[in-house]
């Protein structure tokens, strides 16, 4: 076919994705997260605004740090929000193709199952991100009129790319996997949200903050001063998420419930999925290596600063300066 790049045909993969994103647009749930955002972006800049101007009066850590983390906190909190409506997005998209026998017509007609599959997930993920890029927007807006002091808006623009746009990709690829693979949708919605929760409440402090998908725990936090800091452990973990939307988009295309066409493109996803899972690997294995060394340097480091504590300093029973 003409403009047929590996497996795809553009025109039809941003045709099934801007059919989606309609579909998406006009349901309610869509507009209550829209209104869900602006009010945590207003709650959150109103904290700051209050926390600052309030707080001490003048120009203090506490009032600097409420500046530089207010952007965080806003993105971090609807980004919860996010997790769990993107499930109930997937859920409704797969659920109405089987009712309103919107799969028959499609699979009538010439696309792949990488067209139907991608352009459904863009058909989520780009709403999405706009409505997550507004909240950022109106935390800047909020900031900028209420606050006299200069605001940094590459933070807000890192906490919106580090925060936000890795768990959008990821929890929707994982949405579309889960939907594959169990094909219950109510087991879908109890299984994922047990999975947020249980990240939120409990397993996002454990195994080196690699399962805090939704960046709860990940200290993200930047400084008048100095900026962030060790921001390379934060990027290389998101990297980790990015990968694996990747791996979970191309298990859902391999899932995707139809007869098998090309041989050789599906071989080809394999190979690629199979350098996903190898990427994924290594990270995951850099990562206890990286802690390890770490905690060696702080041992030396504390058992330094031990024989320093342990040694005698000298008593001076009498001074005198005449001789």
């Amino acid at each position: 076919l003409p403009g047929r790049l590996f497996l795809m045909n553009f025109s039809n993969l941003l045709a099934i994705a801007r059919y989606e994103t309609k579909l998406l647009l006009r349901t309610a749930r869509f507009w209550i997260l829209c209104a869900i955002g602006f009010i945590t972006a207003s709650a959150m800049a109103g904290f700051v605004i209050l926390f600052y101007k309030f707080g001490s009066g003048e120009v203090s850590l506490g009032g600097l740090f409420a500046v530089n983390t207010g952007g965080y906190y806003s993105l971090v909190y609807f980004n919860t929000v996010l997790n769990i409506a993107i499930i109930f997005f997937v859920v409704n998209i797969i659920s109405k193709d089987d009712s309103s026998r919107i799969k028959d017509v499609l699979l009538s007609k010439p696309v792949t199952s990488f067209e139907i599959v991608v352009g459904k997930y863009l058909g989520v993920v780009v709403p999405v991100s706009v409505v997550a890029g507004f909240t950022m927007i109106i935390s800047i807006l909020l900031s900028v009129i209420f606050l006299d002091v200069p605001i940094k808006f590459q933070n807000y623009v890192s906490y919106f790319l580090l925060v936000n746009i890795p768990s959008i990709l990821y929890i929707t690829a994982f949405g579309f996997f889960m939907v594959f693979l169990i094909k219950n949708r109510f087991a879908v919605i109890f299984l994922f949200l047990g999975y947020v929760v249980a990240i939120w409440f409990w397993l996002s402090n454990y195994f080196y903050n690699l399962l805090d998908f939704g960046c709860y725990r990940i200290p993200l936090f930047a400084s008048d001063l100095i900026g962030f800091v060790n921001i390379d452990k934060v990027i290389l973990q998101r990297i980790l998420y990015v990968i694996l939307s990747l791996i979970f988009i191309g298990a859902s295309i391999l899932m995707y419930p139809r007869l098998r066409q090309i041989k050789k493109e599906y071989d080809v996803l394999k190979l690629l999925m199979g350098f996903f899972i190898t990427s994924a690997s290594l990270i995951i294995y850099h990562f206890p290596a990286e802690f390890n060394e770490r905690t060696e340097y702080r041992k030396k480091a504390l058992q330094a600063e031990k024989e320093y504590v342990d040694y005698k300093a000298p008593l001076i029973k009498h001074l005198s300066l005449i001789h």
